[in-house]
């Protein structure tokens, strides 16, 4: 599966009053960078979640890569890669919940690196979305 995705630099630098460290994933031949929040999940938790989120779509037909989590009793946000298994492909999408959508599929639920993958709604190929399509193996 060609799905990628790493910290890129573990040097603190503050975005909008949060910490964040830097990261990239690769889908195909896409590249994307991104910043990774640290003031509610740890790199060690993002690292975690990320090998369990590839690991996962090979044995069930949603996951997620969360790639930025901040502490919701502030402001909640969350940017994370859905991934969706149909046959032999995996189809990515990047998406954000905040505010009135997290309110309103998160609520008062906990979003950890073990919950995330219950908040993954389904696929619905007619939404107008960026999406990636990538071989399983």
């Amino acid at each position: 599966m060609d799905i990628h995705i790493e910290i890129i630099s573990q040097k603190i630098v503050i975005v909008d009053e949060i910490p964040c460290a830097k990261g990239k994933i690769t889908i195909g031949d896409f590249e994307k960078r991104f910043n990774i929040a640290l003031e509610y999940w740890s790199i060690d938790d993002y690292k975690r979640q990320w090998k369990e989120g590839l690991e996962r779509i090979k044995t069930h037909d949603k996951s997620c890569l969360v790639y930025y989590v901040q502490d919701p009793s502030k402001l909640p946000y969350i940017g994370w890669w859905r991934m969706y298994k149909i046959d032999n492909k995996v189809y990515v999408r990047n998406s954000i919940i905040f505010t009135h959508l997290y309110k309103n599929k998160i609520g008062d639920k906990r979003f950890t690196p073990e919950t995330c993958y219950d908040f993954i709604s389904d696929r619905n190929p007619k939404e107008k979305v960026s999406e990636w399509i990538v071989e399983l193996d």
